[in-house]
């Protein structure tokens, strides 16, 4: 991969550097500021997508407008985003892999892949690109999770993650969620997201959190309250929309002082196996993959004083 930041030696767990995952139309006016990083600095990752937001007579001139994205962008340019490519099936994504000047794009984007498609899309994957497969449809059966997940498995060092598409997965339901409502207070979700967790999580992917779709500042505590459920549950990474959002997430991706002081005394080789610190036991037996990745989150997104 170009991307320095993606690769740094720092990081065992590269989907730490996702952060906040702005999805935007490939025909969007701005395309090349916001991949360049020029529109919003503080963005970690963005989706160019080429499915759901796009029209069927407008997919030519997306398809041009990535062309022209790929061409105006400097491929050893540090400071931008990490770039993916939301493909529209796994025909499409042969289609991508021929464009020029892809290896300015870090990665693809598998929306709704199911057991009847997933050998069609790892068909085209390239040996230099990260994917994340989204799971919209068909994944209400532990045996469908199971068969995904054993199918990706000898794929796992190019999955940065495992995306949930919580909207298409209600939607199969005639369902969707208000602004007030906490996807975690949804029951098929929950238990989506649980069986997630176990299944992919256990096998060491990364599973990233569901869309919060609702853009007006007033939604802001709700979505704040949502993503430290996220982190409880064990999902890094979120879908957003709306720009204001990206701070919002981000910021709660920080790592506390107290927190960040654990982690080091738990990766320190000269600590005891068992200690007490701000009224808490620490195991390093125990916590210490929870205090890498403190670490590693401390040192993309900051420490901060609580």
């Amino acid at each position: 991969m170009s991307r320095q930041h993606l690769l740094d030696a720092k990081l065992t767990r590269k989907y730490l550097t996702l952060g906040a995952t702005l999805y935007v139309p490939a025909i969007h006016p701005d395309l090349i500021h916001l991949a360049q990083g020029l529109k919003y600095p503080n963005l970690k990752s963005l989706v160019i997508d080429t499915e759901d937001s796009i029209a069927d007579d407008d997919l030519p001139y997306a398809y041009h407008s990535i062309e022209k994205l790929l061409h105006a962008l400097d491929a050893d340019e540090q400071q931008r985003p990490l770039l993916f490519i939301r493909v529209r099936h796994p025909k499409a994504l042969q289609q991508l892999n021929q464009l020029a000047h892809l290896d300015k794009i870090d990665g693809f984007v598998l929306p709704k892949l199911t057991t009847d498609n997933m050998v069609q899309y790892c068909e085209h994957l390239l040996p230099d690109k990260y994917y994340m497969p989204i799971l919209e449809k068909d994944v209400f059966e532990i045996s469908q999770m199971t068969a995904i997940r054993d199918f990706l498995l000898p794929h796992k060092e190019q999955i940065l993650s495992v995306r949930i598409g919580a909207t298409d997965l209600l939607a199969c339901f005639n369902l969707r969620r208000d602004c007030q409502t906490l996807i975690y207070d949804i029951g098929i979700i929950k238990h989506i997201v649980t069986h997630c967790v176990l299944l992919f999580g256990s096998s060491g992917f990364n599973i990233s959190a569901p869309v919060f779709e609702c853009f007006n500042d007033q939604h802001r505590r709700v979505l704040q309250q949502e993503v430290r459920l996220d982190l409880l549950n064990g999902l890094f990474g979120k879908t957003i929309i709306h720009p204001w959002q990206i701070d919002v997430v981000q910021h709660l991706y920080r790592v506390s002082r107290q927190d960040y002081e654990v982690a080091q005394k738990l990766l320190d080789e000269y600590s005891p196996a068992v200690f007490k610190r701000h009224e808490q036991m620490h195991e390093k037996a125990t916590h210490s993959g929870w205090a890498r990745q403190m670490v590693e989150r401390a040192w993309i997104y900051g420490v901060v004083d609580e």
